[in-house]
C-alpha cells in the first residue's frame, strides 16, 4: 500500500462516528434556530428595510450551519483521539523528540500526515463560528487544544503523548486558518464588486 492508500483507509475508519456526529450538529441547529427566533421576534422587529432584514437573516443561516458543523467536528475529535482506543493500553509514554513520529513506514508517514489534517477543519471553522477578533486566536486555540488532548492521553493512556503531535495538530490549524483568510478575502471582493 502506499501512503495515500493508508491515509483514506484510516480516514474511512473514522466514518463510523458521522451518524452521531450529524445528529448532534442537526440537534444543535434546532437549539440555535429557537434561540435565535426568539432574538429575532424581540429584538430584529425594529429593521424596517427589507434587504437589511434578508441580509441578517442568511448571515444567521450561514452562523448556524457553521455552529452545527463546528460541534459535529468537536465531537468526532473527541471520538477519534480518545474513544477509538482502550483506556490504559498506551499508559506513561511520553515523546519530547521532534519529528520522532515520522518513522520508517507508509503507515507511520500516514499518521504524521493525518495528524496535520485532523486539525484543518478547526482552522476553517474555529473562525467562522466565533467571529470579529475572537477569530484571530485560531491558532493559539488549535494548540492549546491540542495541548489538551496530548495531557489527556497522557493521564487516561488512550494515545501517547507526543511533541510531534502537538506540531502537526498545530500545523493543521494553522493551514485551515490560512484556507479560511483566502476564502474571506475571496468574498470581500466578490461583495465589494457586487455592490457596485
Amino acid at each position: 500500500m502506499n501512503l495515500k492508500d493508508y491515509v483514506v483507509k484510516d480516514i474511512q475508519q473514522t466514518l463510523q462516528y458521522l451518524p452521531s456526529a450529524v445528529y448532534l450538529a442537526l440537534a444543535c441547529i434546532v437549539i440555535y434556530v429557537f434561540l435565535w427566533l426568539m432574538h429575532y421576534l424581540f429584538h430584529i422587529r425594529g429593521v424596517s428595510k427589507k434587504d437589511g432584514r434578508r441580509r441578517k437573516i442568511m448571515s444567521n443561516i450561514v452562523h448556524m450551519l457553521c455552529c452545527g458543523a463546528f460541534v459535529a467536528y468537536i465531537y468526532m475529535l473527541v471520538m477519534i483521539v480518545y474513544y477509538s482506543r482502550e483506556p490504559g493500553s498506551r499508559s506513561g509514554v511520553i515523546d519530547m523528540e521532534l519529528w520522532s513520529t515520522w518513522g520508517a513506514t507508509m503507515q507511520t508517514h500516514a499518521y504524521f500526515i493525518e495528524n496535520i489534517i485532523l486539525f484543518v477543519p478547526f482552522g476553517i471553522l474555529f473562525p467562522m463560528v466565533f467571529k470579529k477578533w475572537v477569530r484571530w486566536l485560531t491558532i493559539p486555540a488549535g494548540a492549546l487544544i491540542s495541548a489538551g488532548i496530548e495531557y489527556t492521553q497522557l493521564v487516561t493512556g488512550r494515545g501517547y503523548c507526543q511533541i510531534d503531535d502537538l506540531v502537526t495538530n498545530t500545523a493543521g490549524a494553522v493551514i485551515g486558518f490560512v484556507i479560511f483568510l483566502i476564502g474571506y478575502v475571496g468574498w470581500l471582493i466578490w461583495k465589494k464588486i457586487r455592490s457596485a
